[in-house]
């Protein structure tokens, strides 16, 4: 039987070949191969075969559903540029390994410090290493000005060597170590008060309305197993404010048809939560398991619609929101369209329809208790209670708005 998509399947095998020829870890070609379904799954919902225009559609289209979370984008780009190398016969390109610059001893000693209490602070590691990058391009600029000791430290070189990096992100990090030095005695005085601060951008969290969300759960078609399977994930993102990735890695074993009830881990905090399965849901959920779900042993609820029939990526979740919140008309202009939106709008639903604070947190599974703060911007009715009356005019004002005095 010929292959659907000849090209790309030849791509597909090619590109994988390479990955294991030149010894990549094998959780980077797991990364590939999801990447590499995702764009499979692009390809049959279009009837198409690969080219590199189409590559790079998709990739336009992935990185617009998935703009809050960078690594992911940097992942399929680099897919589909490793993809388009193929296709072009390039093979793989690699990047020349750029050795590390050692610095002096002392400061060699204070990184090797500073990475101990980080790891004693809980710090992930892949998050120290990324403070070490921070902290090695940060003492690289003090080693250019002539600073070559922890001792050797002022506010000039300090400042300098902060206005120097190349990423404001690291200016935090640069604190935590000076006042550790400090802390430490390790410098004259302590100097993370003079490293810059970088305040965040604001950005108001996307919503949709209730006649939006009700208008695109109708354009979902349910007569195919597909779509009685999207049913189901957007009735969880909409009505119980899961996140995909818990969506996508939902067992039969966190389902509770006894007491209607849905518990689990969540994936982002390591926390248990329990959250109701309205009848709609709980319909949709036996609907697809008896009619929709393709026969598997796998243990997730939840599985691609086409061969091979493996466990879903988060990402399709936020995907098949987009595609259907498209699909139903809604304007999505200058909001997001991932799962992630309707959990934002269930949130500020809640809070706009008099739910606490606490109780809106307990119900989304935040772990700090202000996590859901940045929605306190979108009820407005409860913010019109908090308005002061404007005062009364007095004294030289008055006078002023009168016309008795003139400045």
């Amino acid at each position: 039987m010929q292959p659907v998509h000849p090209v790309f399947t030849k791509l597909n095998k090619q590109l994988c070949c390479l990955l294991e020829k030149h010894a990549y870890k094998p959780s980077t070609i797991r990364t590939y191969e999801r990447n590499l379904q995702l764009i499979e799954d692009y390809l049959l919902q279009r009837e198409t075969d690969y080219c590199p225009d189409i590559g790079n559609d998709f990739s336009l289209e992935y990185v617009s559903l998935n703009a809050a979370v960078q690594s992911r984008c940097t992942s399929m780009k680099r897919t589909i540029r490793r993809l388009n190398d193929c296709y072009y016969g390039k093979g793989i390109v690699l990047m020349p390994q750029r050795e590390r610059e050692f610095l002096p001893n002392d400061f060699e000693m204070a990184l090797s410090q500073y990475s101990i209490r980080c790891a004693e602070n809980g710090n992930a590691p892949s998050t120290i290493k990324k403070k070490m990058y921070a902290l090695q391009c940060f003492f690289q600029n003090l080693v250019s000005m002539g600073c070559e000791s922890v001792s050797g430290l002022n506010r000039t070189f300090v400042s300098r060597a902060c206005l120097m990096a190349s990423d404001q992100n690291h200016w935090l990090t640069i604190k935590g170590l000076l006042s550790f030095l400090s802390e430490h005695g390790e410098t004259d005085r302590d100097y993370s008060c003079i490293v810059p601060s970088r305040r965040r951008s604001f950005h108001l969290p996307s919503t949709y309305s209730r006649e939006e969300i009700l208008k695109t759960r109708q354009a979902i078609d349910t007569s195919s197993p597909k779509g009685k399977r999207d049913l189901c994930m957007f009735l969880m993102a909409s009505w119980l404010g899961m996140r995909s990735i818990d969506i996508a890695r939902i067992t039969f074993e966190s389902l509770d048809f006894q007491k209607d009830s849905i518990h689990f881990v969540q994936q982002k905090t390591q926390e248990p939560i329990s959250l109701p399965m309205p009848e709609e849901l709980r319909t949709a959920i036996l609907d697809y398991m008896n009619s929709g779900r393709p026969e598997s042993g796998e243990p997730f609820l939840f599985l691609r619609s086409l061969a091979p029939y493996s466990p879903l990526d988060p990402s399709a979740v936020s995907i098949s929101v987009g595609k259907y919140l498209k699909k139903a008309g809604i304007n999505t202009a200058g909001r997001k369209h991932g799962a992630h939106s309707l959990r934002s709008s269930l949130a500020t639903s809640l809070i706009n329809n008099g739910m606490t604070y606490e109780e809106t947190r307990r119900v989304l599974g935040h772990t700090q208790a202000n996590a859901v703060r940045h929605y306190a911007v979108l009820d407005v009715e409860r913010l019109r209670q908090c308005a002061c009356a404007v005062p009364e005019p007095a004294g030289f004002f008055k006078d002023f708005l009168e016309g008795k005095v003139v400045l």
